[in-house]
Parts: structure tokens; C-alpha cells; sequence
């Protein structure tokens, strides 16, 4: 569905992909039956309060094979460390690939272009 960062495995506790050393995950669910518009309606600002998440930046995407979507990128606290999360919703009309990604923002320097180029390869037709 896409290819992922430099150093990210995938995961054998989850669907996706893990970087040890950064701490960081990419979680992959596929929706069915469910356009990225749709989801759209839910994200909320009540959500994000919900969620304690602060939001950081909206944009729309366009994949490198022109699959549509969003982008939403988020900052939260864990046990007083500040994380980033990606919510990124991919697709058609009928199907939404969403990624779930997760890093600690201490590293976010070095993680984050490596995040985006990977946004870019989205298939959800490979």
C-alpha cells in the first residue's frame, strides 16, 4: 500500500511498520465501503479535544500516482512527552486507506521529510 521510510520493518504486532530506534509506527487500516469526504465529516474539532489532539496542520494529498486524500498532522502529550500523529486518509470513492503515524517530536527533524515522501507512494490499488 506504500512504500515505507528508511529503517521503519514491518510490524508483527500490528498492521504496518515500526522504527525501533525512533520510536516511531505507521498503523495501516483499510476502510471499506467509505470515501476519504465522508471521513472528513468526523474530524472534528470535538474530536480532537476528545482525542487531545492539537492540531497542527490540515492539507489535501495527492499521491505520486494521483490517489486523492488528506493530510492532517497533530501534536499530543504522553506521559509528559510531546508526540507528532499523522492521520492521513487515502482513496476513491468506494475504499480509504487511513495511516496512522506516530513519532516523538524530539525527532521530528529527521523523521518527518522520510514521513512525507513515504505519504507520496500510497497505492491503494498495487
Amino acid at each position: 500500500m506504500l512504500v515505507p521510510p528508511t529503517g521503519f520493518v514491518v510490524s508483527d504486532r500490528f498492521n504496518g511498520y515500526i522504527h525501533y530506534q525512533a520510536g516511531a509506527a505507521i498503523i495501516m487500516s483499510m476502510i471499506e465501503n467509505t470515501n476519504f469526504l465522508n471521513i472528513e465529516k468526523g474530524m472534528t474539532d470535538e474530536f480532537f479535544k476528545a482525542n487531545q489532539l492539537t492540531l497542527i496542520e490540515k492539507r489535501n494529498l495527492e499521491t505520486n500516482i494521483g490517489t486523492k486524500g488528506l493530510v492532517y498532522k497533530f501534536s499530543f502529550v504522553l506521559k509528559e512527552k510531546i508526540y507528532i500523529r499523522y492521520f492521513v486518509y487515502a482513496g476513491d470513492l468506494n475504499n480509504t486507506l487511513w495511516l496512522a503515524i506516530t513519532y516523538p517530536r524530539d525527532l521530528e527533524t529527521l523523521v518527518d521529510s522520510e514521513i512525507l515522501k513515504s505519504i507520496q507512494t500510497i497505492n491503494i490499488n498495487p
